[in-house]
Order: C-alpha cells, then sequence, then structure tokens
C-alpha cells in the first residue's frame, strides 16, 4: 500500500508520462543529438572525441558527460539506432526530476504533502522539459543532477555527511553543461557561507574543484582550449536572450507564476539557494543570446529552481496562501497553454538529411560536405562535413559574428573546395536566398565557382534544400536522380 507522499508522487509522474508520450515520435528529436552520436561514434571506432577525424580535434558540442553516456548505447548496438536508449534513458532522468523536485519542496517545508504536489507538480507539466527528455540531447541529465545535487546538500545538511558526494554530482554536472561550473561555484559559495552547511564544505569545495580541474586539464590536453568551440561559435546577443526569456516568463512561468516562488532564504535556506541559482542562470541566457531551439532548454534549471522554491511556498507554516495558490494555478494554465499550442516543443523533418547521407555515403569522390544541419547526416555519412556555422569548425567559429551570421572566408571555402554544397531556401520561385547567413554566402559561393545546381527537396510545406556538386562530381543516376533545371532567380544577373 502506498503512502501520502507515494501517492502524490505517483499522481505527478503519471502526469509526467502524459506529458512525454506527446513526443514519442522521431520528429521530435533535435538534430544536433546526432553530433554527439556521430563524436562518440568516433572515440569508440578511432579514439578521439571529436565529430570529424579527418580534421584536427574540436570539442563541437556543449554536452561532454552526455557525448560519453551516448557511447554506451552506441557500443550496445554499434549497428543499429541509438536512439530507443537515448530516449528511454532521457524519460527515466525526467521522471527522476519530478520525484527529486517534489521530496525536495517537500522535506524543506516539514514533510508537507502541498510542497510535494506543487513542486513535482510543475516539473511534470512542463512540456518544454519533455520535449527535450525525448529529444536526445543532454537537457534531462543536466536537470536531474542539480536536482540531485540541491537534494544531497539537504540530507547532507541534516546528517553533517555527504559534501563529497554533493560535489561529484555538481563536477558531472560541470561535465554535462559549460553552464555547471557557475552553479557549482554557487553551491560552493553557499556551504561556506550558510553555518548549517559549512561542515560539508570540507569535502564538497575540494572534490568539486578537483573535478572541473581535471576536465579543464583534459580540455585543454585533447582540444587546445578551456571551453568548449560552440561558446566561440554562438558569441553573445543579449538582444535575442531577452526575447528568448520573454517567451518563457508567458508560456513557461504564466508571468505571475513568480510569486509562487517568493521565500525568504531565512525561512528555506535551499530555497534561497535555487532562487539564487535561477537569478544567475536567467542572467546568463539573457546575456549569452537563448537558444535558436524550440521551447526553454536553455532555462530549464531556471525553470526547475523556481518550481523547487514554490513548491516549498506553498507548504510553509504561516504562509499566504491564497495569492501562492493563484500564481501557482496561473501558472500550470500557462504550462499546459503551451502544450495544447505546441509553444514548448517543435517538429523536424528526421528523414531527409538521413536520406541525403546515405545517398553521399554510397557516392565516389564524395569526401567533403557544406550544410549547416550536419547532425543526423553526419551519423549517417562517414566523411568530412563542411560545418557552415561553426560548431564543429575551429575556423568558421572563430570569425567575428553572431551565431548563423559569421563572415564568409571565401579562401578557406576554396582551400576546402567540398564536392556538395546543400543550403536551404525558403521556396524554389523566390527572387532571393533565405536570409540565413551561413546559407546565403555558401549559395553565392556556389554560383561564383561554378557548382551546378542538382535537386532540391522539400524540408518542410515552404522550405527548399538546395543541392549543388562541383564541376568535376557526376553523381550517380540511380542514386541522385536526373539534374533539375535551376531556378530561374539561380540564373539571374548578380548570381
Amino acid at each position: 500500500m502506498l503512502d501520502r507522499d507515494q501517492r502524490v508522487t505517483l499522481v505527478c509522474l503519471l502526469v509526467a508520462v502524459a506529458q512525454l508520450a506527446r513526443f514519442m515520435d522521431p520528429v521530435f528529436v533535435v538534430d544536433d543529438a546526432w553530433i554527439s552520436f556521430r563524436s562518440a561514434r568516433n572515440l569508440l571506432e578511432h579514439g578521439a572525441l571529436t565529430f570529424d577525424v579527418s580534421r584536427p580535434p574540436v570539442e563541437g558540442f556543449t554536452n561532454l558527460l552526455w557525448t560519453l553516456i551516448s557511447a554506451a548505447w552506441i557500443a550496445i548496438t554499434p549497428s543499429g539506432d541509438p536512439l530507443p536508449l537515448t530516449r528511454l534513458f532521457g524519460a527515466a532522468l525526467h521522471l527522476g526530476c519530478v520525484a527529486l523536485a517534489g521530496d525536495v519542496a517537500s522535506r524543506a517545508a516539514g514533510g508537507s504533502l502541498v510542497s510535494r504536489g506543487v513542486a513535482g507538480g510543475l516539473i511534470a507539466l512542463s512540456g518544454s522539459m519533455a520535449y527535450y527528455a525525448m529529444s536526445g540531447l543532454e537537457t534531462p541529465l543536466w536537470a536531474f543532477l542539480y536536482l540531485l545535487a540541491l537534494w544531497g546538500l539537504q540530507r547532507a545538511g541534516v546528517s553533517g555527511r555527504g559534501g563529497g558526494w554533493v560535489g561529484l554530482t555538481l563536477a558531472l554536472a560541470a561535465a554535462t553543461r559549460p553552464e555547471g561550473v557557475l552553479v557549482g561555484i554557487l553551491f560552493c559559495a553557499a556551504a561556506i557561507g550558510w553555518p548549517a552547511w559549512r561542515p560539508l564544505a570540507r569535502t564538497l569545495v575540494p572534490v568539486f574543484v578537483i573535478g572541473v580541474a581535471a576536465m579543464e586539464g583534459w580540455r585543454l590536453w585533447t582540444y587546445g582550449a578551456l571551453v568548449p568551440n560552440t561558446f566561440h561559435a554562438k558569441p553573445p546577443n543579449p538582444g535575442l536572450g531577452w526575447t528568448y526569456l520573454g517567451d518563457y516568463l508567458v508560456w513557461g512561468l504564466g508571468v505571475v507564476g513568480a510569486l509562487a516562488a517568493a521565500v525568504s532564504p531565512r525561512r528555506a535556506p535551499i530555497a534561497g539557494l535555487a532562487l539564487l541559482i535561477s537569478a544567475a542562470l536567467g542572467a546568463g541566457v539573457i546575456w549569452s543570446g537563448g537558444d535558436w531551439m524550440p521551447g526553454w532548454r536553455r532555462l530549464t534549471l531556471v525553470h526547475a529552481g523556481l518550481v523547487v522554491a514554490a513548491g516549498i511556498g506553498a507548504g510553509l507554516s504561516g504562509a499566504r496562501l491564497a495569492p501562492r495558490a493563484l500564481a501557482v494555478g496561473v501558472w500550470a494554465c500557462a504550462l499546459v497553454g503551451a502544450a495544447t499550442t505546441s509553444r514548448d516543443s517543435g517538429a523536424f523533418n528526421p528523414y531527409l538529411y538521413r536520406m541525403l547521407g546515405e545517398m553521399c555515403e554510397r557516392t565516389p569522390g564524395v569526401t567533403d560536405v557544406a550544410l549547416i544541419d550536419i547532425g543526423s547526416f553526419g551519423w549517417h555519412y562517414n566523411g568530412a562535413i563542411y560545418d557552415l556555422v561553426g560548431l564543429t569548425d575551429r575556423r568558421i567559429a572563430a570569425l567575428e559574428g553572431t551565431h548563423g551570421e559569421k563572415p564568409w572566408d571565401a579562401e578557406y571555402f576554396a582551400q576546402r573546395s567540398p564536392e556538395l554544397i546543400m543550403v536551404s531556401n525558403e521556396r524554389e520561385p523566390m527572387t532571393g536566398p533565405a536570409p540565413r547567413l551561413g546559407d546565403h554566402h555558401a549559395m553565392r559561393a556556389a554560383v561564383a565557382l561554378d557548382y551546378s545546381f542538382h535537386m532540391s527537396a522539400r524540408i518542410s510545406a515552404d522550405s527548399y534544400l538546395m543541392i549543388f556538386r562541383r564541376p568535376d562530381l557526376e553523381l550517380p543516376p540511380e542514386i541522385w536522380g536526373e539534374p533539375e533545371a535551376a531556378p530561374a532567380w539561380l540564373r539571374a544577373d548578380g548570381w
């Protein structure tokens, strides 16, 4: 027989399962997940944790630990698809987040069932968290390790033991996402500054520092850099960051939902720490420019921290429950609204780039391909890839400019001279290329260097992929079909 706490947790888990079920279809897998998968496969097959083994190693992913874990799925099914096991693991981690958030809030509020239900329920209702749990990305591991660290710090503060395990959890979080270093520093500062946690700092701080130092030393030795290459490929853009945060405030928080998280650190130190981390990470997301992906992946820990604080506030004795209940209700309605309007997620064509990758793999003479969406294409094509936005290319990433708007390096492109160029266009009959600057320059280069237009492939209802071949490359008709006529605008003056 389940006790009351277990029944509340079970209800929250069932809600989370219902959200996860929305994203069972493979169209909800994010293309970038395959960058980690290919890098992990290269580690297994070539001993190099990098996307392109034909070039010097580059850390073209921002999820080191997740990439290493992905190697396990690939090792288990070397000739199969890593997605089923990856998504199963992500879903399990997400359910763990629901249970951990509820338990942290309940313990901080003296065992309150309301706290457990509010915190667990607001994690369960988050379609964005469920979406990314099924996306193939590191987000569920990132959230789980953070909540596990909060849970561990809370438990260790009561027993006086276990600081080392919290430090190890934080070191693993730092290996999962670069922002984890900041999260760990704030945990260390809290352990040193809060009297009840100070005894834990003797083990928590050294374990975390040693773990991060070991990771950075390895990173410097392997890649010659202390941060992932993506740090340079995606420089700060605060304007986009404010837009990203604004979307979350409306659909992920319900604006007034933040009022539910107002808790005095004196009454609940763990809530104070969670709110501090939410504020620091939220500011970092604004500064960095948010994210191009749907939902609010970059704000996952912000959401988790606010949820924990809201749950604690709902269960503390003497709290003003009516306004808190209203705030939580509005918050829950916003999350449900985001789910019904699909603002918390996005779908991608999982078949086009797989098919094109397989076609390139079967085509003699194709050794280098230029495109932007390199993930699933790169899993099915083993040759070199000219990454037009520079996630996996050190030289392109180092150029000035924001993500997707780097200046064109004509000399480097001519030096690589990829056999194929695949660039996006909003619709075939338009009078110019799409406003994605990486594609824009590549299309101009294709025409200027006399690449031949071969075919277009539909990406979505109003978006096409234009495929160009170098003049000396023959594409077998049995693989690629007969060449198409180039659109009239492609042959116009100026192109």
